[in-house]
């Protein structure tokens, strides 16, 4: 892959597949999610009183929970203890550029993400190298992103999620990234939602790439993001004690295409932190992994924020 010209095109291809693969399956044959959640939500619940129902002013002290819950979620915490000054003894000083001694350009400001300046036998050896031989990757990073999810509709309000990617570069003005994500939705203000589902959570694959629109040696600055996640979104049911096969838990495959802008804002050595806004719609099967009907979570939009911290290699 000595061309970064060739990466978008064998990420739509990845993309175009995977959609493909995903609108190939057929409709749910044991039911509808609504109707599962909605048989869930007449089980008694230990909480209250049988026969009890629960009100609008129930629903808004469970939002109020969620809340609190979500102050005190691990995705806040990484945040603070990543984002977070350390002590005085940790604190990384960054080195003052090289000096120029050779035939070379002056280096600049950030020459730690490179070779650093090259001794007269290896320049030597630069200069002799052809233009025909394989490009090395450089630039490597092991790239972190906290983010945060605003899906639309009513049956998820948000999702907070944490992305470990590796991302690398042959070229100084794109970058491609491959990783894992893992995240926890929210459940939103639907009435279905909130008393037949317990929790929701997701996690998947994340393959994509940025081009910055004025290349530098530094990746940084201002660039556009584009890629596909794509993995599975999965829910436990309120009570299970009867009914409906005793199905606990469900989920289906979600695929979501994403296109955003972004830009680094502070790089200290070997570290850099920045962020980046993206757009995509959440693409939902319509068939569940236990064959039910998919009409409770439907496909929507995406609005996504991300932090992000690269460490360089």
């Amino acid at each position: 892959m000595n061309n970064p010209a060739r990466i978008p095109t064998m990420l739509l291809a990845i993309a175009v597949l995977l959609l493909l693969s995903a609108c190939s399956t057929g409709g749910g044959s044991r039911g509808r999610v609504s109707d599962r959640a909605a048989q869930a939500e007449q089980e008694e619940d230990p909480g209250r009183g049988t026969g009890s129902t629960r009100t609008k002013e129930d629903h808004k002290d469970q939002a109020d929970e969620d809340d609190e819950e979500d102050e005190g979620s691990f995705l806040v915490n990484f945040l603070v203890g990543l984002f977070s000054s350390g002590d005085d003894d940790d604190y990384y000083e960054p080195q003052p550029a090289p000096q120029h001694t050779g035939p070379y350009p002056a280096s600049s400001p950030h020459d730690w993400e490179f070779a650093g300046q090259p001794d007269s036998n290896k320049g030597q050896q630069e200069t002799n190298a052809t233009d025909d031989g394989p490009t090395e990757l450089s630039h490597q990073a092991l790239t972190v992103w906290l983010a945060r999810a605003n899906p639309a509709g009513d049956a998820i309000s948000r999702v907070s999620s944490i992305s470990a990617l590796y991302t690398a570069s042959s070229d100084p003005g794109f970058r491609g990234h491959f990783g894992f994500y893992y995240g926890e939705g929210r459940k939103g203000s639907q009435a279905v939602v909130q008393d037949g589902i317990s929790e929701i959570w997701e996690y998947g694959v994340d393959l994509g790439a940025r081009s910055y629109l004025q290349p530098n040696e530094n990746l940084s600055g201002l660039y556009v993001l584009f890629g596909i996640r794509g993995g599975a979104m999965r829910w436990n049911y309120a009570w299970t004690e009867s009914g409906f096969d005793n199905v606990s838990s469900d989920g289906v495959l979600i695929f979501t295409p994403y296109l955003g802008l972004g830009t680094s804002v502070f790089q200290a050595g070997p570290v850099q932190l920045g962020a980046n806004l993206s757009w995509g719609p959440r693409i939902m099967l319509d068939e569940t992994f236990e064959k039910y009907e998919n009409d409770l979570f439907p496909s929507v939009g995406e609005l996504r924020f991300n932090l992000e911290t690269s460490f360089f290699f």
